[in-house]
């Protein structure tokens, strides 16, 4: 009982996938209810049943990436909401493509309601696109099979920015900077950075350099 008592001090010290094993323990060895679990360990019934489904619900393959760190327990939480053959290859594709914990939710349920497998496999390999329509954004370009699946996402990444860039120049132009008080400046200059716009600049030019030098050895 001294990883239950640990437990009962805010379980620190312990991830959130030990104290869901621990929770199993006490529901399913011990036979303890849900209710007199929370009561033990001091929690909300809520948090009982949360931890519970994360061992329960979940894939054992995303179980496994979620012990050694390859996916997140939001990540984990999100895709629990789905069928078992369908978690392993949506964590994946969260992971692969580095998708921030907003877009794994908007993900999941995407593929929730997704018609039939083929919608299913198009969010998994092109996920930027789908999330990107849903946010009202550009259409980033199709999978080009020449390229691979990073530089598929740096090529759409780039034609969104560039989509932002000449929208944002539009409204700049329209705001007029130099007619802004000295109040909407203080507001607005910790939003634009120069030293990150310097290197964003910088970067852009050397990969520009680059794709010259493979040119010229055509």
């Amino acid at each position: 009982m001294a990883v239950v008592y640990g437990l009962n001090r805010d379980g620190r010290g312990m991830s959130d996938f030990e104290q869901a094993l621990v929770v199993r323990t006490l529901c399913r060895e011990h036979r303890l209810s849900q209710v007199e679990v929370a009561e033990l360990l001091s929690h909300h019934k809520s948090w009982v049943s949360r931890r519970l489904s994360l061992v329960e619900q979940l894939d054992e393959q995303v179980q496994q990436d979620l012990r050694v760190g390859l996916i997140s327990l939001t990540v984990a939480r999100e895709v629990v909401r789905l069928p078992h053959g369908n978690q392993a290859e949506v964590a994946q594709s969260i992971s692969r493509h580095a998708l921030t914990s907003r877009e794994a939710t908007q993900l999941v349920t995407l593929f929730e309601k997704a018609a039939d497998r083929a919608e299913q496999q198009a969010l998994l390999e092109q996920p930027d696109e789908a999330l990107s329509r849903l946010r009202g954004g550009p259409s980033l370009p199709p999978h080009d099979l020449r390229l691979s699946a990073e530089l598929n996402r740096l090529r759409g990444r780039v034609v969104s920015t560039a989509e932002s860039s000449s929208q944002l120049s539009l409204e700049l132009s329209r705001a007029r900077p130099a007619t802004w008080s000295e109040v909407e400046r203080s507001v607005l200059t910790p939003a634009g950075s120069r030293r990150s716009s310097v290197e964003l600049a910088d970067l852009v030019e050397a990969t520009l350099d680059a794709l010259e030098v493979g040119d010229g050895r055509r």
